[in-house]
């Protein structure tokens, strides 16, 4: 599926738009503060039902304004269209998907599988586990179909016996039940996140051989620490936290404590890579995601791509510019660098945005689309 017409209201900086988007690439041209990242939070809303930018809704809603509203035509390569529209405000949450109201967010993300690259995108390399857990379970999402309500059940069974441990006087069948309920779903999620991450690993060397260069050198290896020492199971080690738990008041073990450890040749890699090559492997790394949802499970995903260019210089800055076009993913990039410009590409649709207001290039002219 990818965004054919995308209509916005009352979005931040902009009041009201209506325009027709590329199947492949949509590149977002102007000044800092104009309302390039509004557009791009706007279809965030669309596919998540989120701001990636703010965690109040309030923030996202214009001044004045009861909510934000966010429609879109979707047309997938069979021809087949669907409809899905978003309202968010304070106490505000309408989602309709074919003029039917949907009442969970996790369908919005089934239909419109969507991925971020922003600049905080360098936590993927420079953040803490839950970052780059999120990474291997955003695809997992959108690959494995058993893994959304696989991970919903392991929650559930933390939350449980966190629950129990901090009671303290619970009985030894209690805790018994849910330690099985732990081992068994966590060992299966251990499993698909290994598995998909050697996968995306083969994928990442060969991003790194044809797209970017200055990372080859730093011999970058990965290693999936899978949230308990390696030489025990899981109920082993589950019995052996035990005493532990019962202090702290939660579970300690499982794949909720997992992380990907990136290394280099300098040692970890948070810690000695430039904030240019940390955010050069975050998109590798993204680029790969992408590739494998693309050629290994053939899906689409629409892809926001927030200061392109900033970070990076010129000639991985191209690279990536041209394997994103090459792709099959719907691709919208925000840059303030009018170089760009001059790429001559008829999959690329050009729009200039300035003080909310976006002016489309159509083949050498201009057209006004007001968003006033």
């Amino acid at each position: 599926m990818f965004i054919e017409k995308l209509s916005i209201e009352h979005c931040r900086i902009i009041s009201q738009l209506s325009i027709d988007l590329s199947s492949n690439f949509n590149l977002i041209l102007g000044p800092n503060g104009s309302g390039k990242t509004s557009l791009l939070e706007a279809i965030s809303l669309l596919a998540t039902g989120r701001s990636f930018r703010s965690r109040s809704i309030h923030s996202v809603v214009q001044n004045s304004r009861n909510s934000t509203i966010v429609h879109a035509k979707l047309l997938d390569c069979d021809g087949y269209r669907k409809s899905i529209g978003v309202e968010r405000g304070k106490d505000i949450q309408r989602i309709r998907v074919n003029n039917q109201p949907v009442y969970q967010l996790s369908v919005l993300a089934e239909q419109l599988p969507l991925q971020i690259i922003t600049p905080e995108s360098i936590n993927l390399v420079m953040g803490s586990p839950s970052g780059r857990r999120s990474f291997i379970d955003w695809g997992l999402f959108h690959v494995e179909h058993q893994f959304f309500p696989l991970i919903k059940r392991y929650k559930k069974t933390i939350n449980q016996r966190n629950a129990l441990l901090r009671k303290g006087n619970f009985s030894k069948m209690e805790m018994m039940f849910w330690n099985q309920q732990l081992i068994e779903c966590g060992e299966l999620i251990t499993s698909i996140r290994k598995s998909y991450m050697s996968e995306i690993i083969n994928l990442y060397k060969i991003v790194i051989a044809d797209t970017v260069t200055g990372l080859s050198d730093l011999e970058i290896e990965f290693e999936y620490r899978q949230g308990w020492k390696s030489e025990l199971s899981l109920a082993e080690a589950i019995d052996k936290s035990l005493d532990r738990e019962r202090i702290v008041g939660h579970t300690v073990v499982g794949p909720h404590e997992a992380d990907l450890l990136i290394k280099c040749s300098h040692g970890r890699a948070k810690k000695t890579l430039s904030r240019g090559q940390a955010k050069l492997l975050s998109i590798s790394l993204f680029l790969a995601q992408l590739t494998h949802l693309d050629e290994i499970r053939k899906k689409r995903a629409v892809v926001l791509v927030d200061d392109l260019f900033s970070e990076l210089d010129r000639d991985n800055s191209e690279m990536i510019f041209y394997y994103l076009l090459k792709s099959n993913h719907q691709i919208f990039a925000t840059s303030t660098d009018t170089r760009i410009e001059s790429v001559k590409d008829g999959s690329i649709k050009l729009f200039h945005v300035e003080h909310g207001e976006i002016r489309e290039e159509v083949l050498g002219k201009s057209r006004e689309e007001s968003l006033s």
